[in-house]
């Protein structure tokens, strides 16, 4: 806790003193455990609190002792107390004093350091009854009272003081006693620990909050991990001699059941002889009394042991397995000799018996399932004959039956198809003698009601087939009826009306009867035997199924038609043919007339009829109404294609006009003019050519012939080309850099343009960078665009500059004086003036820095020292009031005095070297710009002073730029006070 006095001392050194008898149990006895039995074991270190208990309750050092101690002298303390406990543990490393509370000790228990703050520890070990009124208590009527304090409270038996009574025991005395009473209760017992580890500091339940270094720390310091490690580093798994061999002496062949005194020594050999055989139990040890083992040899021992056990489980049940197979065999031989007879028998006794004898064996052989399918066939066969023989009994010798709906011939038929069911099973009652002369009978009495059936069914259909199968079938087998007679008449009419109907299938160009086409045979052909002489029939495309008739073929078909139809025709194919010869009839009289509607309202209605549809005159008036309706057809798709322009669609049409030998001159005229606008668009996309595709596009939109891939193809390509040509034309004049010139080129290898200006456009972008800024600088000459020359006059010098860079470093510049002619005139001071000549000073020159020429009017020496004051009061190395005024009075020097402008752009550079003020530095830059935007340097002094901008980097490009600006425009005007100082401001 944050804070902790005696109480928390008492129950601590409770805790103390549990944990201590854990580690006895679990540590240190287990050990002991070890040692008896003489084995090679690890020792496993862990925390030993006994000096804690010792620093705690020995005497005469203790805390309670020293505690006890203070309490019995006349002017004891907690002061007196804490300073013994100081005096006494100044060597313990248990025992620490807190320098920040003077009343605080610190102990370092097993869980840990506790601080303990000692006011007020001898008033609560003092906390005794007095003696007045712990007599009063003792000699209470109320026994729970005097339970609660018994004679004994509060004193120490065996001591007494004066009165006779024993002497005052301090409650830390009694804790200590009570304590040590209790330890001596546990340590006779079989202790069995429980460790209750708190998840949290926030009473939650560990599915709400679990603090996981809270519960390490509680398994650390309570002595589980020791625990755990000892467990991992011990033997676990312990067995005594004898249980040990019994369990495991399946392992080794030939060990005697009980070995006797040495039992410990069998069970040496027998580890020996598994190590040998490549197990691993080398760290089973054989102690004086048991076997100690871990968890590892354990699985092996079990492993081992199980494998045996299986392996003896499997021989002995084989073993008992063959015996009872053996035994059961000997049991079912006679029975399947049994069956088999049975079955050879077919007896439905010797069947019985024999299945029954088989049924009583737990085992079922094939024969007895066999010899239960032949009870059962044999049962069903004897019910089917029994069916048959009733039936027989029931017909007689009767062999006229009216139908075969009779209810005797049902019956017959039933029995007959019962015994066909079983056949799958057995023929053998197929061959019964009853069963086949059954057959028979039935047979005869159908065929008799067959042909009654035959005859009138011929007369009602005036089926001449059908007629004279049922008249001969009649005569065989004896029948006369009153339907014998209308038979032999309707045959003998069907005779006489296929004599009158072969000339009328001759005039309509069919073939005999017997020959007729099926409804679903396919058409007769337009020429052949069948044909009549007197009628032909155009073949040809062009007018496929012309029909051509003389007066003869007329007269033919109207009089067999005549005949015909006063005879009266009664079978299907007479009306048929009768049928056919009227459409024939009717088709020559509208075709003739050019009436093709007519003609196809005749053969529409002859649907409902049974006319021969295969008929050649009927095919041919057919063929005539599609030839006539697929030329409209191909006339509509002629125009159908030529309004949509489709190229495809129109040959495809033409192909078909032309075969029909159709009048289509003009399309074939609009087709060419397509295919040569579509000629010329492929010619254009081909060649990249401009005045093609130019032609192409006019051309197809004259024609408004645009719906085709290549039209659209054409006028894409023609707007591309039409604008990157102009886009050439303008670069070749203008020169821009060299990514445009490349991004041209690349459009123009997209879509293969090949062209004299993208050939000189090629050109450029093949030219060195130096070759291809000359070229630009000469274009923005000749297009005379300012800011283009200045842009490429600085790239020119970028050439010039990486070949003789070296040539203008400042230090060789000719117009700068050397050091000695700059100290010339002086008396003192010229080794430091030579050295400070072209870097920073905080003080005047004397000169001018440059080789100025000086005149009786114009003393250029004088006017240079006084322009160095105003650069030095502008950039702060001098104070001044007016830095503004300064260096406008420098831009108005440099503006007027063309002579001095080389020493002004100097002297700002000297002020720039070597500054260790970075504001004086930033002025100066900002003086510079300024300079450069009134007057340009000298053309001798124009590339060092480039040279020293380019030495410092991108931080002058700026600089660079308006130097090249004002060289190319010349001087400006010096901008007012005000515009200086806000110039300044919005410089960098």
């Amino acid at each position: 806790f944050q804070h902790n006095s005696f109480e928390q001392l008492c129950i601590n050194y409770t805790n103390e003193k549990l944990q201590q008898h854990f580690n006895m149990h679990t540590f240190k006895l287990e050990e002991e455990v070890y040692r008896s039995e003489q084995i090679r074991f690890t020792h496993v270190e862990f925390i030993d609190n006994q000096a804690c208990l010792d620093l705690i309750e020995k005497a005469p050092t203790g805390i309670l002792v020293s505690l006890d101690e203070e309490c019995i002298m006349p002017n004891g303390d907690d002061g007196g107390f804490l300073r013994k406990l100081h005096t006494k543990h100044k060597d313990n490393p248990r025992y620490r004093p807190d320098l920040r509370e003077r009343s605080v000790f610190n102990v370092t228990h097993y869980a840990g350091q506790v601080p303990y703050d000692s006011t007020g520890f001898l008033e609560k070990n003092k906390d005794t009854l007095f003696e007045g009124l712990l007599e009063v208590v003792e000699a209470s009527g109320c026994q729970l009272i005097r339970k609660c304090f018994p004679s004994s409270a509060g004193v120490s038996p065996g001591v007494t003081g004066s009165g006779g009574r024993s002497k005052k025991v301090s409650l830390g005395s009694q804790f200590k006693t009570q304590l040590n009473s209790l330890m001596d209760t546990l340590n006779s017992t079989e202790p069995h620990y429980i460790r209750c580890i708190k998840p949290n500091h926030h009473k939650r339940p560990v599915a709400e909050c679990f603090d996981g270094a809270l519960t390490i720390q509680q398994l650390m310091y309570s002595g589980v991990m020791e625990a755990v490690r000892i467990r991992q580093t011990g033997y676990p798994f312990r067995l005594p001699h004898i249980d040990f061999y019994k369990r495991y002496r399946l392992l080794q062949a030939g060990s005697p059941l009980d070995p006797g005194p040495a039992v410990r020594q069998a069970c040496a050999s027998l580890l020996q002889e598994l190590l040998r055989r490549g197990n691993d139990v080398a760290d089973v040890q054989v102690g004086s009394t048991m076997v100690l083992y871990r968890a590892k040899q354990q699985r092996v021992l079990e492993l081992l042991r199980n494998v045996i056990i299986d392996r003896a489980t499997i021989a002995l049940q084989a073993a008992t397995r063959g015996m009872r197979v053996r035994a059961m065999y000997r049991r079912l031989k006679p029975i399947r000799r049994q069956l088999v007879a049975a079955i050879s028998a077919r007896s439905l006794d010797l069947l019985d018996a024999a299945i029954a004898a088989s049924d009583e064996e737990e085992f079922t052989i094939w024969d007895a399932t066999v010899a239960k399918d032949l009870r059962a066939l044999i049962i069903e066969e004897n019910r089917c004959v029994g069916l048959v023989r009733a039936a027989m009994g029931i017909i007689g010798d009767t062999i006229d039956y009216p139908e075969e709906g009779a209810d005797p011939l049902r019956k017959l038929r039933h029995a007959l198809d019962s015994c066909k069911e079983i056949t799958h099973a057995s023929t053998i009652i197929m061959t019964n003698r009853e069963v086949v002369a059954a057959g028979a009978r039935f047979e005869q009495i159908m065929e008799r009601i067959n042909t009654r059936k035959n005859l009138k069914a011929g007369v009602d259909a005036m089926d001449e087939k059908m007629l004279k199968t049922a008249i001969d079938a009649a005569s065989r087998i004896g029948i006369v009826t009153n339907d014998l007679a209308p038979a032999q008449n309707a045959y003998q009419r069907i005779l006489e009306e296929k004599r009158l109907l072969a000339p009328l299938l001759i005039a309509i160009s069919l073939p005999p009867l017997e020959q007729l086409p099926a409804p679903d045979d396919p058409p007769l052909p337009l020429h052949g035997p069948h044909i009549n002489p007197n009628v032909v029939i155009c073949e040809e495309s062009a007018n496929m199924g012309a029909v051509g008739f003389d007066a003869q073929a007329e007269h033919d078909l109207n009089s067999s038609l005549s005949a015909v139809s006063q005879f009266g025709v009664r079978t299907k194919d007479g009306k048929r043919v009768l049928a056919t010869a009227q459409l024939v009839r009717q088709l020559r009289d509208a075709i003739p007339a050019d009436n093709w509607d007519q003609v196809s309202q005749v053969i529409l209605s002859a649907k409902a009829t049974v006319y021969i549809s295969q008929t050649p005159e009927v095919q041919a008036a057919q063929q005539q109404i599609v030839l006539r309706a697929h030329k409209g057809e191909v006339q509509a798709e002629l125009e159908a294609a030529a309004a949509a322009m489709d190229i495809g669609a129109m040959e495809m049409a033409l192909v078909k006009a032309d075969a029909l030998l159709m009048e289509v001159g003009h399309f074939h005229q609009q087709l060419t003019l397509m295919k040569q606008v579509k000629a010329c668009c492929e010619a254009g996309i081909a060649q990249v050519d401009l005045a093609i595709l130019t032609m192409a596009v006019q051309a197809a939109e004259s024609l408004e012939f645009t719906n085709f891939a290549e039209y659209h193809a054409a006028k894409d390509l023609y707007g591309k080309v039409s604008i990157l040509t102009t886009k050439i034309q303008e670069q070749l004049v203008h020169i821009p850099d060299r990514e445009f010139l490349e991004a041209s080129v690349a459009e123009a290898n997209a879509i293969k343009l090949d062209t004299p200006d993208v050939a000189k456009l090629k050109g450029l972008v093949f030219l060195p960078e130096e070759d291809l800024n000359k070229r630009q600088l000469q274009a923005a000459s000749s297009t005379n665009n300012r800011e283009r020359k200045i842009e490429m006059s600085i790239k020119m010098k970028e050439h010039f500059f990486k070949n003789f860079a070296n040539t203008f470093n400042i230090s060789v510049c000719p117009i700068i004086k050397t050091p000695q002619e700059f100290v010339k005139g002086k008396m003192f001071g010229k080794d430091k003036l030579k050295a400070g000549m072209m870097v920073w000073s905080k003080h005047s020159i004397h000169t001018s820095i440059t080789r100025v020429t000086c005149t009786p009017e114009f003393n250029a020496h004088k006017i240079a020292a006084n322009n160095f004051k105003n650069i030095m009061g502008f950039m702060g190395d001098r104070s001044s009031p007016t830095p503004y005024i300064l260096a406008r009075q420098v831009l108005c020097l440099g503006y007027e005095t063309a002579d001095l402008r080389d020493e002004i752009f100097i002297q700002i550079i000297k002020q720039l070297t070597n500054n260790p003020s970075p504001d004086s530095t930033s002025r100066g830059w900002k003086l510079m710009e300024l300079c450069l935007n009134v007057f340009p340097p000298s053309d001798q002094f124009e590339n060092f002073l480039e040279i020293f901008f380019r030495e410092k980097g991108e931080m002058c490009s700026h600089l660079r730029l308006k130097m090249h600006e004002t060289i190319y425009a010349g001087p400006r005007p010096p901008p007012a006070i005000s515009e200086v100082e806000a110039l300044c401001r919005q410089m960098r």
